[in-house]
């Protein structure tokens, strides 16, 4: 059960940190390489299934940010956060025990949902795949890129939702995603969840500090 849970031990700063690691990391699998055999900080000549390309771990992680900031406007994360958190603080406001029918569910699951593979469509995937092209420096298949930006853009957002998301909170709603509804939950229930969802604000910020690529001026 959700409340069985223990809270999150490591910090925003360290599970955003471990999302794109993972995302990196996927994008290298995708390639045809290994982040294994990368170095830490400057780059390799490695052979991937489109060919040489220059890679390190640091510039696959910059490749992430590039298609983090393509796809996701700035400020939509953090939005969705006060939403669920919104929804959360006035199911305790309203005391006893509440029912959450089917709107309220949603409001409240606002960014568990948006943080979801499937949420791109492949035109805005094929726009982000073209970010990528600065890691080879030779022309390469437009298909090969889009499967690869998919690849790593979905590994990030599944890692930063149900691996990273609030522990409590993220399995509430997965139990309520499977679970009869409307769900009805007791008011000390409430208090749980919506003490999870004030980790969410700062979380939200946290992915854009790390995520997002700075402009150059």
């Amino acid at each position: 059960m959700w409340l069985d849970v223990e809270p999150d031990a490591q910090s925003d700063h360290e599970r955003v940190c471990r999302a794109l690691d993972l995302a990196a990391a996927r994008l290298a699998t995708s390639f045809g390489s290994g982040w294994h055999l990368l170095p830490e900080t400057g780059e390799v000549s490695v052979s991937t299934r489109a060919g040489t390309a220059s890679i390190g771990r640091d510039s696959l992680r910059s490749a992430v940010r590039g298609l983090y900031t393509s796809l996701v406007e700035p400020g939509t994360i953090e939005a969705l956060c006060a939403l669920s958190l919104d929804e959360a603080e006035s199911l305790v406001r309203e005391g006893g025990t509440v029912s959450l029918t089917e709107d309220r569910l949603e409001r409240l699951a606002s960014v568990w949902s948006y943080l979801s593979p499937g949420r791109v469509s492949l035109d805005e995937m094929v726009k982000a795949g073209g970010t990528l092209r600065a890691l080879h420096s030779h022309p390469v298949r437009e298909s090969f890129l889009t499967n690869a930006a998919w690849e790593a853009h979905g590994c990030l957002m599944a890692v930063l939702g149900g691996g990273s998301l609030p522990a409590r909170y993220s399995l509430f709603l997965f139990e309520a995603d499977i679970g009869s509804k409307p769900i009805s939950i007791p008011a000390d229930h409430a208090i749980v969840l919506r003490n999870d969802c004030l980790e969410l604000p700062d979380y939200g910020r946290e992915i854009e500090a790390v995520l997002r690529l700075k402009e150059t001026v």
